[in-house]
């Protein structure tokens, strides 16, 4: 099958997120049953909305030569430290003609050199050997835990993990740059953009929090919350304490009545045994890797899809 390489367009974004729906409901129905993402695939639209928002002409496109098609793609994000890559989709009729291959590569070629940063399902062995054929290493392992939040507030007694010196709150523009080197003290990362993006809130669904002790910030958590997509992150901390303040308060101010999905390091036991506690369920395991020199995830750390750039 030929194929030309572009740059997503506009007009392709209804065909992109059909695409993205059928390869992941394709696979999830073939290897688990599950038919998690329904028949749908107008929600899915919030990826090239979304991502071409924030990155704009940031997803590369594998086309049928003949016919134009859409058989593959690839969103990634520049940042000052690192490439983050989000959703690589390939059409399950194309699966095993080298296209995923081939965009990873090109954007590993893109980096010029920057280390570039993803997370994948752990579930997935074929999506996880070809990152780490090209390169990636695995680093922190990931529970998917989702939550039915009660619509009267989520209840919490888990008092040990209580920073009761601190205080939670919205964050504000003036916040940023404490956020961001606060990032990049922890794990090496700079996103700056992703961070003034949630607080300016073009697309009405994006929250985030900061945790603060003595008038440093010492974590935050970003959310979005919207018809299409309810899940916590991105998100660190400086200790397990402040990360389970910000994980109470984004479920308790922003998702009443809403199922929330979050990704737990699986070494914080304590943010497990707490989302265990409220009655979460594990749903997938997600692993975060790199390719190049790079500084590893702080183990505080709740990734993300939405926007998949650390």
């Amino acid at each position: 099958m030929a194929m030309i390489f572009s740059r997503l367009q506009a007009k392709q974004w209804e065909e992109a997120s059909q695409l993205i729906h059928r390869a992941l409901s394709t696979y999830y129905r073939h290897h688990f049953n599950d038919n998690r993402f329904g028949d749908n695939p107008a929600p899915f639209l919030i990826f090239p909305e979304i991502y071409e928002s924030l990155d704009p002409d940031c997803c590369l496109t594998a086309m049928n030569r003949d016919t134009g098609a859409i058989k593959g793609l690839l969103f990634y994000h520049p940042r000052p430290t690192h490439v983050g890559i989000g959703i690589v989709a390939t059409d399950p009729d194309a699966a095993s003609v080298g296209i995923a291959k081939s965009l990873v590569k090109e954007v590993i070629q893109l980096a010029n050199g920057k280390p570039c940063r993803l997370v994948s399902s752990a579930q997935n062995l074929a999506s996880f050997s070809l990152y780490t054929k090209l390169g990636f290493v695995p680093q922190l392992l990931f529970q998917d835990v989702m939550l039915e939040v009660p619509a009267d507030g989520l209840r919490w007694e888990v008092s040990e993990t209580r920073n009761r010196s601190g205080v939670v709150r919205p964050a504000s523009a003036e916040d940023l740059p404490s956020i961001v080197a606060l990032e990049f003290s922890l794990s090496g990362l700079q996103r700056h953009q992703d961070y003034a993006h949630f607080i300016s809130n073009p697309q009405q669904g994006w929250h985030l929090l900061v945790a603060e002790e003595d008038g440093l910030v010492t974590g935050f958590l970003a959310s979005i919350c919207r018809h299409d997509m309810a899940m916590l992150g991105p998100g660190t901390a400086r200790c397990v304490e402040a990360m389970a303040q910000l994980i109470h308060a984004q479920l308790d101010w922003n998702f009443r009545d809403r199922d929330a999905l979050w990704l737990v390091p699986a070494s914080q036991t304590v943010l497990v045994n707490q989302a265990y506690g409220w009655g979460a369920r594990n749903v997938e395991l997600h692993v975060s890797s790199a390719q190049g020199a790079t500084q590893a995830l702080h183990p505080i750390t709740l990734p993300t899809f939405m926007p998949e750039s650390g």
